[in-house]
């Protein structure tokens, strides 16, 4: 049996197990609060302090990571120990942060988009989700906002916009530049066999997902027909060099001394060692730093290059006609269609030398890209 003892407040007999005295409430075992600014006496059993509330169980402190650079930090560390980020404070460029602050933009976003690869074949259907941010999208650490984040997953692309980023005002950029390239670089990442290929570009994958879906949308100002004329011959040239490779070392030498001077300043700028300068004559890889104007010129010398199922195809292919069809025939609707995609051509690199402002020719322009794209080789 427990021992009798006296409560030394009251005097009272309790038993020398009691926490407290059952008749003036006095603590016989006891604990001080954990909470400092309690620091009462309480019952040694008591899980929770019966004059501040505080639990009295004891926790244990984990260290903590920080939301916004990862860093590993002490379980007593208010803030991050790198970047001085608040504990507990989601990362403000998290998703979970963004699309409290953000709302769909139906007309950005594709819930199937298909885009078609430059060999022809298309892309599983992509979950695209554009959001617009309500405020700027800061990065906590440089300060520095940025324009567009990327949530991307399987099948899956989630953006977050702030169209009101300088980006977009003071450099003219389309809002829709910059997502297609934002899905051209999921593209490109997602077809990993393709590494290397002359056509498995950023830049020509870009103006595949813009020709899927905004062709006929693109605003028509100088500086989105200059992006869109400047990505088509690219495309053309990425495809003149798939196509026939070291066969065009024997056109080099057909170059103006101005196209020869912009040549050599475009391989500069793309901080290729003068020593592979040869090679690339060699190999006909020159042609992708060729200027536009140079395409006129082979187009000139050697029509045969574009009409090979590689960049364009003719308008009636006479292998595959049956010999009632008229020879004559066939020459002058080629002949023609030949002439119609020249004439594209010259306004396209004309835009390209010489970007002009006025809405008529913009509208041009924007034909003359239409068209050329549309009559590629698949």
């Amino acid at each position: 049996m427990p021992a009798v003892t006296t409560c030394p407040s009251c005097g009272s007999q309790v038993s020398d197990n009691d926490e407290e005295c059952g008749i003036c409430g006095a603590i016989l075992l006891g604990k001080r609060c954990v909470n400092e600014e309690c620091a009462k006496e309480i019952p040694l059993s008591a899980s929770t302090c019966p004059h501040c509330g505080a639990d009295q169980n004891p926790k244990i402190l984990l260290p903590w990571y920080c939301d916004v650079c990862g860093t590993k930090n002490n379980a007593t560390d208010d803030n991050c120990i790198v970047c001085g980020y608040l504990k507990g404070k989601m990362n403000p460029l998290s998703t979970t942060v963004l699309q409290q602050n953000s709302v769909r933009d139906d007309d950005l976003s594709d819930k199937s988009l298909t885009v078609m690869f430059p060999d022809g074949t298309k892309s599983n259907p992509i979950n695209l989700e554009v959001l617009v941010s309500s405020a700027p999208m800061q990065d906590f650490q440089t300060k520095s906002t940025t324009p567009i984040v990327l949530d991307k997953g399987i099948d899956s692309i989630r953006l977050f916009v702030d169209k009101s980023h300088p980006i977009f005002a003071s450099c003219d950029i389309p809002v829709e530049q910059l997502v297609a390239t934002e899905v051209a670089k999921y593209l490109y990442d997602s077809r990993s066999r393709d590494v290397g290929k002359p056509l498995h570009t950023i830049s020509n994958l870009t103006w595949c997902v813009l020709r899927s879906k905004w062709s006929d949308g693109m605003s028509q100002d100088r500086n989105s027909m200059l992006e869109q004329a400047q990505l088509l011959l690219g495309d053309i040239k990425e495809r003149l060099f798939s196509a026939h490779g070291e066969r065009l070392s024997d056109y080099v030498d057909s170059m103006e001394d101005e196209q020869k001077k912009r040549l050599t300043a475009s391989i500069v700028d793309s901080h290729i060692p003068f020593d592979r300068m040869e090679s690339l004559a060699a190999s006909g890889a020159y042609i992708k730093f060729a200027p536009s104007d140079f395409l006129l010129t082979l187009f000139a010398m050697e029509q045969d290059l574009f009409f090979d199922g590689k960049v364009w195809d003719d308008a009636i292919d006479a292998a595959t006609t049956s010999g009632f069809v008229d020879q004559a025939f066939i020459a002058e609707t080629n002949k023609r269609a030949r002439q119609r995609i020249l004439t594209c051509l010259e306004s396209v690199v004309h835009m390209v030398d010489d970007p002009d402002d006025d809405k008529d020719y913009l509208q041009l322009i924007a034909s003359s890209i239409s068209f050329l794209h549309k009559g590629m080789a698949q």
